[in-house]
């Protein structure tokens, strides 16, 4: 009888159910061009594919000057918006450190990257969430609000992919972001990025602002580092010793991009 019971049990509805949707996921996955991943989870293996499109990435001392500006400030709480190899410094900083970092996409493999990256390097997996774009394509505030529960003192803004333009109208993130004493912000060659950059210049904080040139095969692009008026000498003094050059006068009549 309890031999039944356990046959019973092996093809119920629910783990028939399982293993139909991982066969799912492995075929898709093996007909992806790119690569995947089996991950386990409470639920079961999830086949999950990785992304097929990776970025130029900005220079060695971009990222030299990230990781020592961590160093250097030690933020207690950090968000970014929009994951990708930021997301390796980030959360190796806040792992090793033991501080908050929270890091949000909107693309699920990217997301399951970075969570592959970290167990690699003996990081926390946590820090990395999935968050859905709302009807004006920007995150869900709603659901930005169950995963960010302490306003960050760090940000960096790198997403959504395709506008950004929606965070000016969620008071809630928007609030959040406007106490951090640094707030990264990328892309502003975009004129909707940069006159965000233009407002989070005193929002909350006055602000200093430098900006950084990096170039790949397609375009090139810009990001702002606007940093807390006294924590100016920290960053002239990074610069100075990576030899990293900012841009003067960079205007919105320079943006190429909507």
């Amino acid at each position: 009888m309890a031999t039944g019971n356990k046959m019973s049990n092996a093809f119920s509805p629910k783990r028939v159910g399982r293993w139909v949707r991982e066969l799912g996921e492995l075929w898709s996955g093996r007909r992806s061009p790119g690569l995947f991943v089996a991950v386990g989870t409470q639920n079961g293996v999830r086949y999950v594919t990785l992304p097929d499109r990776i970025w130029a990435t900005k220079s060695h001392e971009f990222w030299v000057f990230l990781g020592a500006l961590l160093h250097r400030l030690k933020p207690e709480s950090i968000l970014e918006l929009g994951s990708g190899r930021s997301s390796i410094y980030l959360s190796e900083y806040a792992s090793k450190q033991k501080k908050r970092f929270v890091s949000i996409d909107e693309n699920n493999k990217w997301v399951m990257l970075n969570q592959l990256i970290a167990r690699f390097g003996s990081l926390g997996t946590d820090y990395f969430h999935f968050v859905s774009l709302d009807s004006k394509g920007y995150y869900n505030e709603s659901e930005l609000k169950d995963i960010i529960c302490q306003p960050p003192d760090f940000v960096y803004m790198d997403g959504p992919y395709n506008d950004r333009s929606g965070i000016m109208q969620q008071l809630h993130t928007l609030g959040l972001c406007e106490q951090a004493d640094v707030i990264i912000i990328d892309d502003i060659q975009w004129r909707h990025v940069y006159d965000q950059m233009e407002i989070f210049r005193s929002r909350g904080k006055t602000r200093t602002s430098n900006i950084i040139r990096y170039d790949n095969p397609k375009l090139t692009q810009y990001l702002c580092v606007l940093v807390r008026s006294d924590l100016q000498p920290v960053v002239d003094d990074l610069l100075r010793v990576l030899a990293i050059e900012t841009v003067k006068n960079y205007s919105r009549e320079q943006c190429v991009c909507d």
